[in-house]
């Protein structure tokens, strides 16, 4: 999902950066580095490669004693800590993902861009690429929330409505069509329920009832192997969210008409998923990094349990 536009990048290579473009880049450094991490040594050599990410990461934070990055205008900032947060994720740290994610989310909503204002007057590119850090920004909160049991600050996604396309961008239209649907899947989840989860790691049979399968649009079939890698895979893992929310009120029962509702749904998930993952290839599913390795685990541990 590409969150500015890569030709800005040559500008930047092509002029004196500021301190708050060099953070970004190193911080962009260092997530890339950490899809080396665990990679095969002949491939890529024997290099220590989290002793690398890190030392992006701390140099992306020393250069915001440059400036005041609080203050910051841009969306470079912000952006800079996106990427550590997901960069510490990918190193397995979750305390730093969370707290990272969180200043991105602060720094977000300091500049505005939750509300439709924020866009008034910008060229459509510009809008395009704002509107597409909130989104990613609210995906990643909702979905790093629902597996740690945290509040989330974002309360619902930007109004596609009033976006602008992406066809006549970079050729991301198609990136566009699959990034909606999975705002989409995300959307669905009621800030109640996640209120709730994030207290008690479980939540009340009023809430459990309300929330059954996912509703996805036909568009989902005619995306990319990345991106329906992605939505999937995403939706197995919420809909085991909810199967679990139910466990948890004593909804469940082994005579139950819907399997939804029964002991055994956890297997219908698991051999579903079983078949969504064996249609795609394996790079579509790698590309996604950690997160999506975490939910394919996750129906097996439920069984497990």
């Amino acid at each position: 999902m590409p969150l500015f536009k890569s030709s800005m990048l040559a500008q930047w290579l092509d002029g004196p950066l500021g301190s708050n473009e060099r953070s970004m880049l190193l911080a962009i450094s260092a997530l890339v580095v950490t899809f080396l991490c665990g990679r095969s040594e002949s491939i890529i050599g024997n290099r220590q490669w989290n002793t690398v990410a890190r030392f992006c990461i701390a140099k992306s934070l020393s250069v915001r004693s440059e400036y005041d990055f609080v203050l910051d205008s841009s969306v470079s900032t912000l952006l800079a800590s996106f990427f550590i947060s997901i960069a510490y994720f990918e190193l397995h740290d979750s305390h730093h993902t969370w707290f990272y994610l969180r200043e991105a989310i602060t720094l977000a909503q300091a500049l505005g861009l939750h509300k439709s204002e924020y866009y008034d007057g910008m060229n459509s590119a510009d809008a395009l690429y704002s509107r597409r850090i909130y989104d990613i920004l609210f995906v990643t909160e909702r979905s790093f929330a629902i597996a740690r049991h945290k509040p989330v600050l974002l309360l619902r996604p930007l109004d596609p409505s009033q976006g602008v396309s992406g066809e006549e961008h970079e050729n991301t239209s198609e990136i566009d069509v699959g990034f909606r649907q999975l705002v989409r899947v995300y959307s669905q989840l009621e800030v109640e329920f996640l209120d709730v989860w994030s207290q008690q790691g479980s939540v009340n049979q009023g809430l459990a009832r309300r929330h059954g399968r996912l509703e996805l649009s036909q568009e989902c079939d005619a995306l990319a192997e990345i991106q329906k890698a992605d939505i999937l895979v995403t939706q197995h893992w919420l809909e085991l969210v909810f199967w679990t929310a139910a466990l948890q009120q004593s909804e469940l029962l082994s005579t139950a008409v819907s399997r939804s509702k029964s002991f055994y749904y956890p297997e219908d998930l698991a051999s579903s998923l079983l078949c969504v993952t064996a249609s795609l290839s394996v790079k579509s599913i790698e590309i996604h990094g950690l997160g999506i390795v975490s939910d394919v685990l996750f129906p097996q541990a439920a069984q497990t349990d």
